[in-house]
Order: C-alpha cells, then sequence, then structure tokens
C-alpha cells in the first residue's frame, strides 16, 4: 500500500484508503471533500458520503462543514497553519473560482448528500421508486421485531403443537424460542446466508413406533428405580469392582440425583449426563478394576438402563433430524412470510432497504438506475467500510464499476468488531482483492509517542496478529509529536504508558476463576482510580498542566453485567461514574416496576396488582407498611383511589399527563435520587415512561394495549437492538465512563482501563453460529446442526479468536496518555486475544487452531510468560511495563471542594450584520422590519364580522360573509382540509361547519360557504391545454401551504425595480417596477420565509394557487379583470407571486429531474373567493398570470446576488 497524500492522491477511479486507529480519518474524508470541490467543481449535492451509524453522520457533517469553511478562510486570507490547507492553496492556480465555490459550497451545504448507508438506500428507492419496482409511500420501521417475532409464533403454532410432548420436551433442550428468533433474525437480513446442517437420511416412518418403545422402555426403568432406588445406589457406591477414580464419590451423587430429576420428569429424553455410568454392556472406560470380576452388571436395573440407553439414542437421532429439519423450514418460511408481511403493510426495515436496493440494482431496470444514481452522484466516499458485508459491497460496486468514476472506500480492518450486526470482514478483505488503487494512513495523531510504540510492539508481536494471512498490521508513526500533550507523574513524563497487570496462578497452581479474577479486578481497577484522581487532585498527575481528574478516564468492558460490576466498586469508593451501555431499557429493574404500577392502575380494583406497585422502589413501601396500610380501611382506601383518579386521569387527558401526575404527587423523583445509583434509576423511569407515551400516542392505544405492548417487550429483550430503545446516559457531569469496547469505537480518552479483554474464543455449543465457508469461496453460513463439524467449528473459533484481538486492536488505541491491560492465568482465557497476542504459539498459520492456542497456554508457567513479557518490554524500548495487580484501596476517594465558580461570558469580538434577518413579503412591502412567522391571511382587510338573525338570512350571501384576518385564515383552513373530489357531497358541508366552529363564526354561514366552495372548485378553467376544474384534483395532487426559504443578498427597492424595469418582455413589467421603487423598506440581505397556499400538478405542468377573501365590492361585476388587475398592483400581490415562482422553479429544478420551467411550469392563479360563479366562468374572480421565463431567471439571480 502507499502512503496517502491528500493533496497529490489522485481524484478518478476506485480507492481503498486502510486508515489504522488515530491516523485522522475524519480529517482525510474532510479534505478528500474539500478538493471534490475545487478541482473537480463538483457541487455538495453531487458528493455522497456515505458512513454506518446516525452520530457518525452527524459529526460527518459537522467536519466537512468546517473543513469547507476553514478552506474558505485560507482562500480568503492566504494564511493557515493548517499543513493540508497551506498545500492545496499553494497548488490551486484559479484562487478567484476556489473561492466562488467553496462559498456556494458553504451556502448550500444543506443539500448534502451525507447519509447512513440506510439513509443512502431510502433516498434512492424513495426518489426512484419507478425504476427500483418499489411500492409509493412506504412506512419506514427502525424496529423490526415485532414482524420478526409473530413469524416465529405463527411456525411454532403450526408444526410445534401438533408434535408429541415427548419431542417438544427434547428440543427444549436443544433450541428455545430467543433460538428460533435468532435463526430469523439473522436469515432475513443477508439474503447471501447459506446454511449448513447434517441431516442424515432417517426414515421418520418408524417413529411413533420407536417413541412407543423408548416410553415402555422408561416406565419400566423407572418402576425399578422407584423399587429398587437404595439397592441400587448402594450397589453403585459400596461394589467394590468398580475404579473409584471413575466412579468417585462426587461423581456419584450427581448421578444419583440427576436419576432421581429424569425418572421423575416423565420424559424419556433426554438422557441424564453420565446415563452411560449405569450401562455396563459395554461400561465406560476405566470403569471396573482391572484384577476384579464384576458381577454388578446383571443386575436387572443396570440392564433394563442399557436397553432404555440404546433406544433413547435411537429416538434422539431422530428428534434431531426434526429439529435440523424445523430449523431449515423455519429458515426459508422467514424469509417468505417477512417479504409477504412487509408488502401486505407496505413497511420496510433497515436490512429490507439493503436488499430492496441491491435487487434493484441487479434486476432488469439495474443498469437504469445505475446510470441515474452516478448522474446524481458523482463522486462518493464510503466510510467504516470495515463494517461492510457483501450485500453493501455489491452495491457500491455496482453503481461505481467504470473507470472513469470517483469512489474512495476509507476504513480499518482491525476495527472490524461488528459481526453481530452483520459486518463482514471477509467482504473487506474482497475488496482489497479486487481494488488496484490502496492507500494508507500512517501518523497517529492521537496518542502519546510512548504509547505508540507500545501498542506497535504489542502487535508485532505475533507474526500473524490478526490471525488471518490477509489482515496484516503496520505501525505508524507519532504524528506531529512537539505539539502532543503529555501526563506527567509527579512532573516526570511517564516513560512506560502501557501498564500490564499480570494475575498469577494460585496458591494450588491453578489458574484464578474467572468470577475471582473479575472480583479483583473491580476492586484493583476502583483503587488505582482513587490514586490517580487524589494525585490529579493535588497536582502530583497532570496533563499539558491540567489535573488528572474524573472525566479523563475510562473504563473499557464486554458486557452489561461488567459494566454493573465496575460501577458498583466505583460507587463503593466514592468515585463518579457513569455507564454508556448498549443494554435495552426494558431489561432494567425498573421497566418491570412500570409494568407493576400500570396493571394496578389499569384495573384499581385488584388489590393484589395495588399491593404489588405499592412495594416497588417507585412508591418505597416495605412489606410490613403494607400490612399496617391494609389494617387501615380509610387508608388502604385513599390508596385505591388515588390509584382509580390515576386511570380516570389517563382515559380523559392522556398516558403523559397520568405519568407526570403520578411522579408529582406520589413524590418518586425525590425518592428515586435518594437511592445510591437514584440517578440511573430516574434515568430509566422517564426512558421508559417516553417510550411509552410515544407508543400510546402513534397507535392511539388503551391502557390495557400500552401494558401488553411493554410487557411483549420485556418478554423479548433479545429481539430488539434499536437505538431509541438502548438505555440513556444518566448524568454528563465529570465521571468515569464505564463503556462497552464497541461503543468505544471512535472515541478518544487520556486514560483507558482494559481489564476484562481475557474472554475465551472457545465455541459455546448452545448457540446457531454463522461461519465463513471455506469449501464455498467464505460464503457466510449459518450451521444448522447440532453437533457442529470439526472443521466448522476450528474455522468459527478462528473468526471468534480474530475479532476478540479486533476487540482488543481497538481498546488499547482508545487511550490517549495510558492504558491498563490485565492478562495472566485466569481459568478460561488461555483461548483469548490478550493471551495469544502476549504468547503466540510457534506454528504455522497453516496448523494453527485455536485448541493448539490452548494447549501451548496451558503449558506455559507463570515464569515462562513473565519472561516473554519481559523480552517484548525490551522490544519496545521500555514503552511496556509489569505491574502486580492493585490492593483494593481501604480508603474512599475524598475529592478536594472546588470554589464556587462562577462563569464569566467570553467577549464577543465578531460582526453582526444588522442588515441580515429573516424578512417576508408583508415586511418588503410594508416597509416595516418582521418576521414572517405565519402564512398571509389578507391581514390589509379590515377585520368585520356582522351579527345575523333569522330577519336577516337573505343577506346570507358571500358578500356579506365577515371580513379580516380571521375570516380569511377559516377559509384557506377549509381549502386545505377538504378534499376537492368531494366537492358536491355532503362531507364538504360537515368539514366546513366544524371549521367554521373552530374559528368562532356562525354556523348560519355554513350554506353560504358550501356554494362558495362548489363554485371555486368546479368553475372551469382554461389551461392552454385542457380545461380544468379543481375538482378534479386529488389529494396526491396538491400540497398546501408549502413553507419556503430563498436566500437573499442585500436587495432594496430601487436595485429591486432595475430588475422588473429591464425586462421588455411584458410591457407591464415597467409599470411594476415603478410601483417596487415606491417602497419603502431599508436594504435586507439574509432568507426570505414564505408560504404558498397551495401548488398543484395538472396534465403534467405546475401551478400555484392562492386564496384571496379580500372584499372589493357587493357584486359579482366588482371582481372583474381590471379590478382584480388594480387590487393585485395596489397590495403588491404581484410581486408576491413572482417571489412564490423563484420559490417553486428552484425547489422543481432541484426535486425533478428533467424539469424545465417553459415545459412544466403553468403559471399562477389568484382565486379570490367573493367573485367566482361557475356561470361567469374565469372571467370574474380569477386571476391568472404565468411571469416570463427571462424575468424569473434575473429576479432569481438578483435575490441570490449572483
Amino acid at each position: 500500500m502507499k502512503g496517502f497524500d491528500p493533496v497529490e492522491i489522485p481524484l478518478s477511479g476506485i480507492n481503498l484508503v486502510e486508515a489504522s486507529a488515530g491516523t485522522g480519518k475524519t480529517y482525510a474524508i474532510a479534505s478528500l471533500y474539500v478538493r471534490l470541490l475545487i478541482e473537480t467543481r463538483l457541487e455538495t449535492k453531487d458528493i455522497l458520503v456515505v458512513t454506518f451509524t446516525n452520530a457518525a453522520t452527524d459529526e460527518l457533517k459537522n467536519r466537512i462543514r468546517q473543513r469547507i469553511k476553514d478552506a474558505l478562510d485560507v482562500f480568503l486570507s492566504g494564511n493557515t497553519d493548517d499543513p493540508f490547507l497551506k498545500r492545496l492553496y499553494q497548488s490551486i492556480e484559479d484562487k478567484q473560482t476556489a473561492r466562488k465555490l467553496l462559498l456556494n459550497a458553504i451556502r448550500c451545504f444543506d443539500e448534502a448528500a451525507i447519509f447512513t448507508i440506510h439513509g443512502f438506500c431510502l433516498r434512492i428507492l424513495r426518489d426512484h421508486a419507478f425504476e427500483s419496482c418499489s411500492l409509493f409511500d412506504t412506512d419506514f420501521i427502525e424496529d423490526n421485531s415485532k414482524f420478526l417475532q409473530e413469524i416465529v409464533n405463527d411456525f411454532w403454532r403450526n408444526h410445534a403443537y401438533s408434535a408429541s410432548p415427548i419431542f417438544l420436551n427434547y428440543m427444549s433442550s436443544k433450541i428455545d424460542l430467543s433460538g428460533f428468533y435468532d435463526i430469523v433474525k439473522k436469515g432475513t437480513g443477508n439474503p447471501f446466508l447459506a446454511i449448513n446442517a447434517d441431516k442424515t437420511e432417517i426414515s421418520s416412518n418408524g417413529e411413533e413406533d420407536v417413541e412407543n418403545r423408548c416410553v415402555e422402555v422408561y416406565n419400566e426403568a423407572s418402576n425399578i428405580w422407584e423399587t429398587e432406588r437404595e439397592y441400587v445406589i448402594s450397589c453403585i457406591s459400596s461394589d467394590t469392582s468398580l475404579n473409584r477414580q471413575t466412579y468417585s464419590k462426587k461423581t456419584v451423587e450427581t448421578l444419583f440425583s440427576n436419576l432421581e430429576t429424569y425418572f421423575s420428569s416423565g420424559f424419556p429424553l433426554p438422557l441424564p449426563e453420565k446415563f452411560d455410568y449405569m450401562c455396563f454392556n459395554p461400561p465406560v472406560s476405566n470403569a471396573f478394576k482391572t484384577t476384579s470380576k464384576p458381577t454388578i452388571q446383571n443386575h436387572h436395573f443396570f440392564i433394563k438402563c442399557g436397553q432404555l440407553k440404546d433406544i433413547a439414542e435411537q429416538l434422539a437421532e431422530i428428534f434431531n433430524n426434526k429439529i435440523i429439519g424445523l430449523k431449515m423450514a423455519l429458515f426459508e418460511y422467514a424469509r417468505r412470510e417477512s417479504y409477504r408481511k412487509k408488502q401486505e403493510q407496505n413497511v420496510r426495515s433497515f436490512d429490507d432497504l439493503l436488499i430492496d436496493l441491491h435487487n434493484a440494482l441487479k434486476g432488469t431496470r439495474g443498469k437504469g438506475l445505475t446510470g441515474l444514481i452516478n448522474n446524481r452522484y458523482k463522486a462518493a466516499l464510503i466510510d467504516e467500510f470495515q463494517d461492510t458485508d457483501p450485500l453493501q459491497y455489491e452495491i457500491f460496486t455496482s453503481i461505481y464499476n467504470s473507470k472513469d468514476c470517483i469512489l474512495f472506500i476509507i476504513g480499518d480492518p482491525k476495527q472490524s468488531i461488528y459481526s453481530f450486526r452483520g459486518a463482514d470482514i471477509f467482504a473487506y478483505i474482497r475488496a482489497v482483492k479486487d481494488i488496484d488503487k490502496l492507500w494508507t494512513l500512517k501518523e497517529n495523531y492521537r496518542a502519546s509517542e510512548r504509547l505508540i510504540s507500545a501498542v506497535n510492539a504489542i502487535f508485532e508481536n505475533a507474526n500473524h496478529p490478526f490471525v488471518f494471512d490477509a489482515l496484516s498490521f503496520v505501525p505508524v508513526k507519532p504524528g506531529n509529536p512537539k505539539k502532543r500533550e503529555v501526563l506527567r507523574i509527579n512532573g516526570n513524563i511517564d516513560m512506560s504508558p502501557l501498564k500490564l497487570w499480570l494475575i498469577e496462578r494460585r496458591s494450588d497452581g491453578k489458574p484464578v476463576y474467572a468470577n475471582d479474577a473479575r472480583e479483583m479486578l473491580y476492586k484493583a481497577t476502583a483503587g488505582e482510580i482513587v490514586r490517580l484522581l487524589t494525585m490529579g487532585d493535588s497536582g502530583e498527575a497532570v496533563i499539558d498542566n491540567k489535573n488528572v481528574s474524573a472525566s479523563d478516564i475510562a473504563i473499557l468492558v464486554r458486557t452489561n453485567r461488567e459494566a454493573r460490576g465496575m460501577k458498583m466498586a466505583l460507587n463503593s469508593v466514592n468515585v463518579p461514574c457513569v455507564i454508556y451501555s448498549t443494554e435495552n431499557i426494558f431489561t432494567t429493574h425498573e421497566a418491570y416496576e412500570i409494568s407493576y404500577i400500570l396493571a394496578a392502575i389499569a384495573e384499581p380494583s385488584n388489590e393484589s396488582r395495588v399491593k404489588a406497585a405499592l412495594v416497588t422502589d417507585m412508591f418505597g413501601i416495605t412489606g410490613n407498611q403494607l400490612a399496617q396500610i391494609t389494617e387501615n380501611e380509610i387508608i388502604w382506601n385513599d390508596y385505591l383511589e388515588r390509584f382509580v383518579s390515576y386511570r380516570i386521569l389517563w382515559l380523559n387527558s392522556g398516558f403523559m399527563n397520568m405519568a407526570r401526575t403520578l411522579i408529582a404527587q406520589e413524590k418518586i423523583k425525590a425518592r428515586l435520587l435518594a437511592m445510591p445509583d437514584g440517578e440511573r434509576r430516574l434515568t430509566n423511569v422517564l426512558h421508559c415512561l417516553e417510550l411509552l407515551h410515544n407508543y400510546s400516542v402513534k397507535y392511539k392505544s388503551s391502557p390495557e394495549g400500552t401494558i401488553k405492548w411493554l410487557q411483549r417487550k420485556m418478554e423479548l429483550d433479545y429481539a430488539s437492538d434499536a437505538e431509541e430503545y438502548q438505555i440513556r446516559l444518566e448524568t454528563d457531569e465529570a465521571a468515569v465512563k464505564i463503556i462497552t469496547i464497541h461503543r468505544s469505537k471512535g472515541l478518544e480518552y487520556p486514560i483507558i482501563f482494559c481489564p476484562f479483554c481475557w474472554g475465551s474464543s472457545e465455541m459455546n455449543n448452545n448457540q446457531t453460529i454463522i461461519y465463513h465457508n471455506e469449501k464455498n469461496n467464505l460464503c457466510p453460513t449459518m450451521d444448522m446442526s447440532l453437533t457442529t463439524d470439526e472443521s466448522i467449528k476450528r474455522f468459527y473459533e478462528l473468526e471468534q479468536l480474530a475479532e476478540n484481538v479486533r476487540l482488543l486492536y481497538v481498546s488499547l488505541t482508545r487511550a490517549k496518555h495510558r492504558c491498563y491491560l490485565a492478562c495472566g492465568s485466569i481459568n478460561k482465557s488461555e483461548t483469548s486475544a490478550v493471551a495469544y497476542i502476549l504468547h503466540p504459539p510457534p506454528i504455522t498459520s497453516e496448523d494453527f487452531s485455536v485448541e493448539t492456542l490452548k494447549s501451548h497456554i496451558n503449558k506455559l508457567t507463570d515464569l515462562e510468560k513473565r519472561t516473554q513479557i519481559e523480552k517484548l518490554i525490551n522490544r519496545s524500548g521500555g514503552s511496556i511495563e509489569i505491574l502486580p495487580i492493585p490492593e483494593p484501596e481501604e480508603n474512599s476517594y475524598k475529592p478536594i471542594k472546588q470554589q464556587d465558580f462562577y462563569p464569566v461570558p467570553r467577549l464577543f469580538n465578531g460582526i453582526i450584520e444588522k442588515n441580515w434577518h429573516i424578512s417576508s413579503f408583508s415586511s418588503i412591502t410594508s416597509g416595516k422590519e418582521q418576521n414572517a412567522e405565519l402564512p398571509d391571511r389578507d391581514k390589509s382587510i379590515t377585520e368585520s364580522t356582522p351579527i345575523f338573525t333569522k330577519s336577516s338570512v337573505d343577506s346570507l350571501d358571500i358578500f356579506n360573509f365577515p371580513r379580516g384576518t380571521n375570516a380569511g385564515s377559516c377559509l384557506h383552513n377549509i381549502f386545505e382540509h377538504i378534499d376537492f373530489s368531494l366537492a358536491n357531497t355532503d362531507i364538504i358541508k360537515q368539514e366546513i361547519a366544524e371549521r367554521l366552529g373552530r374559528f368562532g363564526i356562525q354556523s348560519i354561514w355554513t350554506d353560504t360557504i358550501f356554494r362558495t366552495i362548489r363554485n371555486v372548485l368546479n368553475v372551469s378553467i382554461e389551461t392552454g391545454k385542457k380545461t380544468l376544474k379543481l375538482s378534479m384534483l386529488n389529494p396526491t395532487d396538491k400540497i398546501h401551504e408549502l413553507e419556503f426559504y430563498l436566500p437573499l443578498q442585500l436587495i432594496n427597492p430601487k436595485t429591486m425595480g432595475q430588475v422588473f424595469g429591464s425586462s421588455k418582455e411584458n410591457k407591464q413589467y415597467s409599470r411594476y417596477a415603478d410601483i417596487i421603487k415606491g417602497l419603502e423598506f431599508n436594504p435586507v440581505k439574509g432568507m426570505l420565509r414564505g408560504f404558498i397556499d397551495m401548488v398543484f400538478e395538472f396534465d403534467g405542468m405546475f401551478y400555484i394557487i392562492d386564496w384571496k377573501s379580500n372584499f372589493l365590492g357587493p357584486s359579482i361585476e366588482d371582481y372583474n379583470q381590471v379590478a382584480l388587475r388594480n387590487t393585485m398592483e395596489q397590495e403588491f400581490y404581484f410581486l408576491q407571486y413572482h417571489l412564490y415562482t423563484v420559490a417553486i422553479n428552484s425547489f422543481l429544478s432541484f426535486r425533478n429531474k428533467g424539469y424545465t420551467y417553459d415545459k412544466h411550469f403553468g403559471g399562477v392563479f389568484y382565486m379570490f373567493l367573493r367573485g367566482i360563479d361557475v356561470q361567469k366562468g374565469q372571467e370574474y374572480g380569477i386571476f391568472f398570470d404565468r411571469p416570463s421565463e427571462g424575468l424569473v431567471t434575473e429576479f432569481n439571480r438578483y435575490l441570490k446576488g449572483i
């Protein structure tokens, strides 16, 4: 790979850039973006940037926007200390054009195409629904679990309920509902996923006979056990011929306990563990002493056990085949049913978006769609590519597959740690093989120079540090070493920033138990943090003259269990801390408490439910207190009435009003905050209540329905990893961060603790695994076998070890100044990443397996391990050191009380442009500096609301309808909410009556307005091609209240008038120019905000409508064309609709490919509602104009200062 130079790298072709941790990946992306703007003259909307999370998307947007601003400053001033911008400035000859391009990019940055991968797919599918064969108006769902669980439940009902109880009992020992759900979730999300199964060809015709025979033998053995249990126990316990190393006392006691459970269960399968110890034909290995002549095997119980074992194993083989068949059937059923259900309900999930776009690109219209995307996004920067999968890789290589394309793929395979979300490191490896232009970032700008040396030494210690040959380690160099912060302890720079806590074997020579090691490390980490914080408070530990504080420290963990244990240890020594966790809110204690409380509120007559609610921590009533309360009828009835009142409030005012009242009246907030982890508890409560509120509002759910939803979420906590369900941070104050390694990726902290990186890489036999099939081009494959093949197990465990090494790499590279890593002789850590990296086995990669690693580590003594690490320390130049595990800290942390600090505002030295603000049509024409907060509603009309009696019904015509803003708003509101195609139905009349009431207008006007509405919607309007009636429009043909913003670059009446005056296309424009020059608004720049009453499409053309309720006179003749033209001039409406036209023309040019003003813009209608009559036609009450394209273009350029 060549070194990446952001100034020199060619902006062409397909490029892969590897960016090791801390090497400035985001800086490189932003630099490439700036070069694309200047050198290829692409606009922000032309450059596609894709990453994988919402947080990363937001960061990229901010960093790229800031980079453009920085570049613009450099091209304006010519000065910078930034090496990239300095070289870029020197390399660009046409600096004036560069300035214009950068300025335009800042102005148009809201159009920047920076998406998550799913956001990108959604945009393409929606904008190109025809080409991608997508359904229109599809709803997007973030949480897919509901559909998947329905599939599992349906499948279970169809297949399991008819099965025999013996089979179901046996199957539950092999796979449960969560296992079936796991198959469905993984199987529906990846169309490339293959399946592997060891299903054997066994006829199931005799299954019933085998099962009946097995039950018969089981019952016979059970009866013998029941009647002769004591004799059997005596035989096994005292028979002198048995080998007591095999039949030890502990083994025999466990065996008898298992037999008792087995024979009392009523199920012959599964056989209990070591059941073969009861079978002596043949006996287990080393069952008897070599010199003895055993007779125990002749007892009829042991003979019967042998028979039972044989027939049970035969039945188990049949059942195993059935289970595998069920799993395979579920896999196929889930794919079909998931697609059908979502098509039926017109919804798509994250995974569906990727699959849909991939299918569209590979389908019959794929070539056309590819061309559309290429034309739209002429360059692409794909971030975090190490987290890709075959589906995503094929999407981008399908779109950008020509020599003329510009595609940069950026990532770091050493940080590919999200396989549980579908990330596939082998897709990245494939990309490396496919792409010719390979680059790498070689300088680390995050960590200290000594810490970089330590990490380099760690990962250079093994020949294949990342297990697979295709993943290599390239050591990085420190970037800008002179400008780096340093950690000083007692005034000295920390020369050994990587601290290894070496755990040695127990006194009996065995490894330390894993749970004991965790407890030891909880306390050691807490104690070391107390020491660091105490030194920081006294000025002994500083980072660039800033005392070390809690916010400088992070502890990385693998599991939520480790996070909770670490928090308890820190709380015990008074260290402020906070957990950054991906734990699901519905698994928390608070979610369960809320379910009890809501159940009591939903059914307050059920006293058991009320009691369960009262003894929660949220109510804080103890068992003794509850007993006293229930004995006092008055107090108990008061509690019951309170729950009744909460139910009434829920039904009448909604869930959130009830929840707020509950928290306030029961003092729940104060009660929770008084607890040691009160902030955590309160945050969980509020988060859970918010989710319940959102659900109840979205689905208009009853109390019972809301509670059922909560209970379903708690039961299926494994089912959803939606971001909204992850528990939230309880505080943002200065505190030690406890964070999972997965969540820490992309973050950095001055001091890092990695106490738990010694997890095993061995396979868990009960899990459904996905591995990459060496025999099938490394295709991702789900193994559905009940007993995994050894070759599959070997490769799967190698994949696990490789990912654990990558997790270790991510952990160590989060640190800027110091990192603590625990290692050593811990039970089941022999196959960990730490063991592999520190003590690599001396064998070739072809012979290597996790089993050989385990054997190698188990043979090493503590002294040999220490010796190997000391050699590593020497190679690191002393940047690593071994430390003993710190003793638990007896004293709690006592922070020095800080002096009260009163913030002082910074002095503002910038320039505020007095003329820059958000303006409106009203502010321009009235001469007042006012913002456009609401749509225009005929504000110039004098308010008049006559009161009518029954005797004055004859005067109830539209000319006497109330005037003014309120009446205008009412009429606008009616047009906004009615279906035009129902113009002649009473449905419209009902809507009119309701809207009049809302605006305080008497219902006596209903018939009048109904007649007016019918006139407006049924009048014939000639458009040049076809006759239009507004009643012909469907709801999807029109948009009401279309809000817009137009950029203004210092406009004033004189120069605006000149734009109209210079146009020779219409003699009326010179008159408009004179009127505009008579306006009296001050020069203004900024944005002009407005609302277009209605935009509609008819016969392929777009039109603007503005509803006007102006009173021009008491008869229809007062609304002729001359009168309308005079009003348009007097009220400056001609200027208003020219602004509207500029706005809608800009919008349509951006949104609709192939749009031209001449072919697609029809014109502007001002509908003076009081003067429209079907019989009179469009000569009365309807003003129409279609501004010339030349004036619209010049007016647009004038407004934007182009």
